[in-house]
């Protein structure tokens, strides 16, 4: 007999599941609370076999433009992806600034054309501190409406 160290109950050996690392060659808790802690978790998406990104709302397909948001929502970086969860990961992973981040917008695109041609005239009009590579210093003569941008806050890495 093995006591739980969840539910505290004594339990045959049968009742848990085989834990090779562990002294007494079984898992600590029992196999119903394994399935229990299992069911919770998968409710809210932290199941290893659910890649959960918060919400469907960050799985966004097609042409996007997005912004990604500091203190005051102020603009730090315009961006543009044709796989928005794929991008924003990589933000995470990879660029030194994510820490500065409190939200983002994004703004889907009919096309790739628009999806580029709106990245650059936003860059020009708002002057990212991020968007070094593009931005010319000089007024655009074309005119864009701003694009209706959807707001999300920051993904938190459990998110991603």
């Amino acid at each position: 007999m093995i006591k739980c160290k969840k539910c505290g109950e004594l339990k045959p050996e049968s009742e848990y599941y085989t834990h090779k690392t562990n002294k007494t060659g079984h898992a600590g808790s029992c196999k119903e609370c394994q399935r229990a802690l299992a069911r919770t978790r998968a409710s809210r998406g932290k199941c290893g076999r659910h890649k959960r990104i918060g919400a469907s709302r960050y799985n966004i397909k097609g042409p996007t433009v997005y912004q990604l948001l500091g203190d005051r929502d102020e603009i730090i970086y315009i961006g543009l992806s044709t796989d928005f969860y794929t991008r924003i990961s990589r933000h995470r992973t990879r660029s030194g600034f994510w820490d500065e981040v409190t939200g983002l917008r994004y703004a889907q695109m009919g096309s790739q054309l628009d999806m580029a041609i709106c990245e650059i005239l936003l860059i020009n009009k708002h002057e990212p501190k991020y968007n070094n590579e593009i931005f010319t210093g000089e007024p655009s003569s074309w005119f864009m409406a701003e694009p209706e941008w959807q707001w999300m806050p920051k993904p938190r890495p459990v998110d991603l």
